[in-house]
């Protein structure tokens, strides 16, 4: 504690940090859900039966709902280091449709050298930008 005119200072970091921590981890979840929501209508509607594939450079189409039904998300919290993830959960997928290649949102996202990309994670999160940011705005404005 230090004096000052006035009165003392007190400086409680470690309170601080934790209070941050929490308002982040809050924030992270919310982001993350409001991402997951975004990329599963990414996905687009209605590819029908014969399958017609989406055009190159576009979202896929959704033909059985495996894809968008797969789509997650986690937040991981290690020390004051908080990480939220949006993706394809592999597991969701093979019991969805066992035999089904379970990296196949991530080959529609980058493209395969038979396929050319149907990106739907990444505009996913651009187009949930201003959201996450406004997420975060309010989570600091706690502090």
């Amino acid at each position: 504690m230090s004096k000052i005119p006035g009165g003392y200072l007190e400086w409680n970091g470690q309170q601080m940090f934790m209070v941050a921590t929490k308002e982040t981890v809050k924030a992270m979840k919310q982001a993350a859900i409001h991402t997951q929501g975004v990329a599963k209508n990414m996905i687009g509607k209605g590819g029908g039966k014969p399958h017609r594939p989406s055009m190159p450079g576009n979202p896929p189409r959704r033909d059985t709902g495996i894809l968008a039904s797969s789509v997650s998300y986690s937040v991981k919290v290690r020390g004051f280091t908080v990480k939220g993830m949006v993706g394809s959960d592999s597991d969701r997928i093979r019991g969805r449709r066992p035999g089904t290649d379970p990296m196949y949102g991530l080959w529609l996202e980058t493209g395969t050298n038979k396929m050319a990309a149907r990106p739907w994670l990444k505009p996913s999160l651009i187009k949930a930008t201003p959201k996450i940011v406004s997420i975060f705005r309010k989570a600091l404005s706690k502090l």
